[in-house]
C-alpha cells in the first residue's frame, strides 16, 4: 500500500514539476505576445462544439425540460444536487440489512428501495422526454445512468419472478446479488459534482503505468520468496496459524501465505511456526529452520 501511494504521489509531482518546466521555458523564450497566441491556439484545439438545443417547442416535453433544467436552464444545478441528495441516502439504505433482521424489516427496507428506484426511472424517463434521445445520450453520464437504470429494473424483475411459484421463471440468488450490487455503482455519479475526486482520479490514471511496474516489482519478489519458502520450509504441516491451508507445502499456498503476512496478520507467528513447528511431514518436530527469521525479516 505504500508503495502503491508513493508511486502515485510521486506521478502527481512529476507532471506539477513538467507544467512548470513548460510554464518557465515559455517566459524564458516567448513574449507575452506569443504566449497568449500560444494560449489561445491550444483553448481552440480543446473546444468541443456544444450540441445541445434550446427548449423544446412541445408543451409537454417542455415541462420536462424545465424539471430537469431547474437551477439554469441547460445546466439543471438543483435538479442534480436534489438527485445526488437521493443517492446518498439511497447507499444508506442499501447499507441497513443485516444478518437475523426479521422478514418486516427486510420487507420495509425493499420497499424504500422500490421507491427510490422509481425516483431514479422517473429521472431517466424525464431526462430522455425533455432533453430528447439524442441529446441525452450526448453525455456518458447519462449513459451511465441509463445503464444503473437498467439494472435496477432487471433487478426489480428477477424480484418478482423469485417469489412466483414457477420454478422455470425463478432466477439465481447469486445472479440476483450480482445485479443487485450494480445498483452501488449509482454512487460513482457523485464524482461528477466534486472536481477534488475528478483530479484524484486523473491523478490516478496517470500513475497506472507506473503502478503496473510497482505490481510486477511485488510479483517477482514475491515469487522468489515463495519458491524459497517451498525449499525451507515445506515440511511444516502444523503450528499455531499454519495449517492445510497456510503452509509453504507447495508453490500456491506459499503465494497466499506471503500475501497474508504482507498484511501484516500474525507474521511472526508464522515465523515462529517456521522455527518451532508443533508437527512435521515426518512425524516429528525437528524440521523448523532458524533461517525463517532471516527470510521474515527481509
Amino acid at each position: 500500500m505504500n508503495l502503491f501511494v508513493g508511486v502515485i504521489f510521486l506521478r502527481f509531482t512529476e507532471h506539477r514539476l513538467q507544467a512548470r518546466k513548460k510554464l518557465r521555458i515559455k517566459g524564458s523564450v516567448l513574449t507575452d505576445a506569443q504566449q497568449k497566441w500560444i494560449e489561445m491556439q491550444r483553448m481552440i484545439t480543446l473546444i468541443k462544439p456544444d450540441l445541445r438545443s434550446g427548449p423544446p417547442l412541445n408543451k409537454y416535453r417542455l415541462f420536462f425540460y424545465r424539471i430537469v433544467s431547474w437551477g439554469g436552464m441547460g445546466t439543471g444545478v438543483n435538479f442534480d444536487l436534489c438527485i445526488m441528495a437521493i443517492i446518498v441516502g439511497n447507499i444508506i439504505i442499501m447499507a441497513l440489512p443485516y444478518e437475523g433482521s426479521t422478514a418486516s424489516y427486510d420487507a420495509a427496507i425493499n420497499n424504500i428501495n422500490f421507491f427510490f428506484t422509481g425516483v431514479f426511472i422517473l429521472e431517466c424517463i424525464a431526462k430522455i422526454i425533455g432533453l430528447g434521445p439524442r441529446r441525452y445520450l450526448l453525455d456518458p453520464w447519462n449513459k451511465f445512468d441509463f445503464f444503473v437504470v437498467a439494472s435496477s429494473i432487471v433487478d426489480i424483475i428477477m424480484n418478482i419472478l423469485g417469489n412466483t411459484s414457477f420454478t422455470f421463471l425463478r432466477t439465481g440468488p447469486q445472479l440476483a446479488r450480482v445485479v443487485r450490487i450494480l445498483r452501488v455503482s449509482r454512487l460513482i455519479k457523485l464524482i461528477r459534482n466534486f472536481p477534488g475526486l475528478q483530479k484524484i482520479l486523473q491523478t490516478l490514471l496517470f500513475s497506472l503505468p507506473s503502478l503496473l511496474n510497482v505490481l510486477a516489482l511485488l510479483f517477482l519478489v514475491f515469487f522468489i520468496f515463495s519458491v524459497l519458502g517451498v525449499f525451507l520450509f515445506s515440511d511444516v504441516t502444523q503450528g499455531n496459524v499454519i495449517s492445510d491451508f497456510v503452509n509453504f507445502s507447495n508453490f500456491g499456498n506459499a503465494m497466499l501465505t506471503l500475501f497474508r503476512c504482507s498484511t501484516g496478520e500474525n507474521w511472526w507467528v508464522i515465523m515462529a511456526d517456521t522455527m518451532n513447528p508443533t508437527l512435521c511431514k515426518n512425524g516429528t518436530k525437528d524440521c523448523g529452520s532458524c533461517k525463517s527469521f532471516a527470510l521474515f525479516s527481509s
